[in-house]
């Protein structure tokens, strides 16, 4: 091997150093995944030590800011988007390609994220479920090609695994794999589910320890955390019992009052019914007299 002193001595050698500092691209698809298996089998003599691709919410997440970005978490850029020439290498600053990585201001301890070369994720782009395209691989963060204008934390692009070329008369004559001077990888860091009891004793104590601490200090948290009084979720319940046994008490006092309100109906209606009764009778009682006395009167 040709050690980094050697090549400091001459000027090939600086050459060469400065576009070892640059990010790595015009590989396929197939070779990144070898080098990220290679260097998994070579790194597996540590065991906290387990890289792959980022998937897209992986990616984004950590463009956004994660947790540390708070409110600016939604925002399109996570830096004030006239000074990204700041954090992100592109067009019309980017003529003569890629440049060093680590140039640039570093986004919550990210450098490169956007502009620089696009970076693989571990997500196909899948365009036209219905048709059956499976689509090509999704590249995030955008290149030195892109106006710096049309990068954002959403931006994403689909780039092929297989190239085709056209003969003249225009019919494939090759399929290769993709190369892409724009393309190149940001391993994430990753562990295995769960490799023994003893592993997944030791993720429920670190899990319970951050529920009582970190992530209380999260809105997320202080939603779900626990309080002196048993819990938001619990006084939640609490207080829609509380509701709820409010409700059955005005449903109660509603039907007694409309119960006593039929009684003094029915009340008033059976004194009516009395006396249109006692009229009828004295009604009758005078018909009856009267005919007495006119058949008398007759006779």
């Amino acid at each position: 091997m040709v050690t980094k002193s050697k090549l400091q001595k001459t000027a090939i050698g600086k050459g060469l150093l400065r576009e070892l500092a640059k990010p790595m691209a015009w590989i396929t698809w197939w070779d990144f995944q070898e080098f990220i298996r290679q260097y998994n089998l070579w790194c597996y003599s540590n065991t906290e030590c387990l890289d792959k691709l980022p998937t897209e919410l992986e990616w984004e997440y950590a463009a956004r800011g994660g947790y540390e970005a708070g409110s600016e978490f939604e925002k399109t850029l996570p830096f004030v988007a006239n000074q990204i020439k700041q954090y992100a290498w592109t067009k019309p600053h980017s003529k003569n390609g890629a440049t060093i990585i680590g140039r640039w201001q570093a986004s919550y301890g990210f450098y490169d994220l956007f502009g620089n070369v696009q970076e693989l994720t571990n997500s196909l782009f899948v365009a036209e479920i219905i048709q059956g395209k499976v689509g090509g691989l999704t590249t995030r963060g955008g290149s030195y090609q892109d106006q710096a204008k049309t990068l954002s934390s959403a931006f994403r692009r689909e780039i092929e695994l297989y190239k085709a070329k056209e003969d003249r008369e225009g019919k494939i004559s090759e399929i290769t794999e993709s190369l892409s001077p724009t393309t190149g990888i940001r391993l994430a860091i990753g562990t295995l589910f769960s490799p023994s009891p003893r592993f997944s004793e030791q993720i429920e104590t670190e899990y319970k320890t951050y529920t009582k601490t970190f992530r209380g200090q999260t809105a997320a948290g202080k939603s779900i955390g626990e309080t002196s009084s048993g819990g938001i979720w619990k006084n939640m319940v609490k207080r829609f019992n509380l509701e709820l046994k409010k409700s059955e008490l005005k449903a109660v006092a509603a039907i007694e009052k409309l119960t006593e309100k039929a009684k003094k109906r029915d009340t008033a209606l059976s004194r009516e019914l009395v006396i249109e009764k006692e009229e009828n009778r004295k009604l009758t009682q005078a018909l009856i007299t009267q005919k007495y006395t006119f058949k008398k009167k007759t006779c």
